[in-house]
């Protein structure tokens, strides 16, 4: 089975979870928006940012306590929605990410099956699918990144119709990540073990590009539709 975007094709990854994951992504997809994040200036984000929060009625603190505020005032309010899009779009700015195409915003999902959650990893690779992180929280992986235990952390539970590709170079952090999360454990005495696989460290990757395409990386590859 693949899935077909622009044209271009992505092979499933043979495994339990992208077999249960595809069809529903297939069925589902017509509820998320496609998006396209190039690289931008951070100044220009958080103005961004604080104009939506103007709109909202929200203070402008740091972007963590900012982040805090969705989850807790999270209404039935698209503005809230956008304001979680650019919170993130300027986290990976600030990280150095590169360009990221995909879909978000889709609100059906699936339940991750216990199985689900050996597929998980910190690792990207060049033209992988990744499902999207779906909760109003903070991913664990995203504490240990941002070197912040504060605010709501949950484990992923849920799947949705969300996905992202990684256009950069493959980055293959395993061993680096466990070392900075057992420190990041320590240093703030937190409950969390390492060794329990629905910690959910990271992504699922359900595909991955069935020709190399090098060009990928290019915005006129995966454009932006803008609303």
């Amino acid at each position: 089975m693949t899935v077909k975007f622009h044209n271009i094709e992505w092979e499933l990854i043979n495994n339990s979870f992208s077999e249960r994951y595809v069809p529903f992504l297939k069925k589902q997809l017509w509820e998320s928006e496609e998006y396209y994040e190039d690289t931008a200036n951070l100044d220009n984000i958080q103005s961004d940012i604080m104009d939506v929060c103007s709109q909202l009625g929200i203070e402008y603190s740091n972007i963590n306590q900012l982040h805090e505020k969705t989850v807790d005032g999270r209404e039935d309010n698209p503005l809230y929605s956008k304001l979680n899009d650019l919170i993130h779009y300027y986290e990976r700015t600030e990280q150095m990410y590169p360009p990221r195409w995909g879909f978000r915003n889709g609100n059906s999902a699936i339940e991750l099956q216990d199985s689900d959650y050996d597929y998980f990893t910190v690792n990207r690779k060049y033209g992988y699918l990744y499902v999207m992180y779906p909760h109003v929280a903070r991913h664990f992986a995203e504490a240990v990144i941002s070197d912040d235990p504060a605010g709501t952390i949950k484990c992923q539970t849920l799947a949705r119709p969300n996905f992202f590709c990684w256009l950069g170079e493959d980055l293959l952090i395993e061993d680096e990540f466990k070392y900075i999360a057992k420190k990041f454990i320590e240093k703030y005495k937190l409950p969390y073990d390492l060794s329990d696989k629905k910690l959910a460290l990271g992504y699922i990757p359900f595909a991955k590009l069935k020709q190399n395409i090098p060009s990928l990386k290019l915005k006129e590859k995966l454009c932006y539709v803008s609303n």
